[in-house]
């Protein structure tokens, strides 16, 4: 998880937007994230944090952006392609990033979202809430998920599913969406609306690994 934070022209930063980190310099969030009306431009990534207000959190770290990526098909307001990248200022190699999920079908009825859910601005502590699939939206760059008492539009966290922790990779995280929109908080059986990351992993990967290519570091098991 990585909070998305904005100039509020004081000692303070305005974390309005979450995120995940794919690689070592690189967030994966929404298109209306790259932009706030009241701040203007996003400017910073938080990593690490359990908990936005809590200064004295250790292994959390406040990083520059760099550049931001929104989709080219991305148009606001609207909420169609909406998926950003948000280039950090450098590597930043002490956090591991997640997986993207690269096919339609997802592995799974229910996926979990991670967020800041609690307090007025979603930032006192992070979260996380099971979610069941909703096959009311049949779009191939949209998901539709729901929970009894999540706060879909708040907390803008990512959907995704985690690998068995027996695995090779040791049960790492698949982002499978990226809260787009839904219903306030609040109210019970909401319903979200996600960004489909397999929809956009060529364009993902364009972006992030071919700016990267001669910095891999591949561990591979060649049979």
């Amino acid at each position: 998880m990585a909070a998305i934070g904005y100039d509020k022209h004081d000692t303070d930063i305005a974390w309005l937007c979450r995120g995940t980190l794919i690689s070592y310099n690189f967030v994966l969030s929404a298109a209306h994230c790259a932009y706030n009306q009241k701040y203007k431009e996003a400017q910073w990534i938080r990593l690490g944090a359990l908990d936005l207000k809590n200064n004295t959190e250790t292994n959390r770290r406040t990083v520059k952006i760099s550049e931001i990526y929104t989709h080219p098909n991305y148009k606001y307001p609207s909420y169609y392609y909406d998926i950003a990248l948000f280039k950090m200022d450098k590597n930043y190699y002490g956090y591991k990033p997640a997986c993207l999920h690269p096919y339609y079908n997802l592995p799974h009825e229910n996926l979990q979202m991670t967020g800041w859910t609690s307090g007025s601005y979603s930032d006192t502590n992070s979260k996380k809430a099971t979610l069941s699939l909703v096959h009311r939206i049949l779009d191939k760059i949209q998901i539709c998920a729901s929970y009894a008492n999540t706060c879909q539009g708040d907390s803008r966290g990512p959907l995704h599913y985690r690998v068995d922790p027996k695995s090779p990779r040791q049960g790492h995280f698949v982002i499978a969406g990226i809260t787009s929109f839904g219903k306030p908080c609040g109210r019970k059986n909401s319903i979200g609306v996600y960004t489909r990351v397999s929809a956009f992993v060529g364009w993902i990967e364009d972006i992030v690994w071919r700016q990267n290519e001669d910095n891999l570091d591949f561990d591979i098991d060649v049979k």
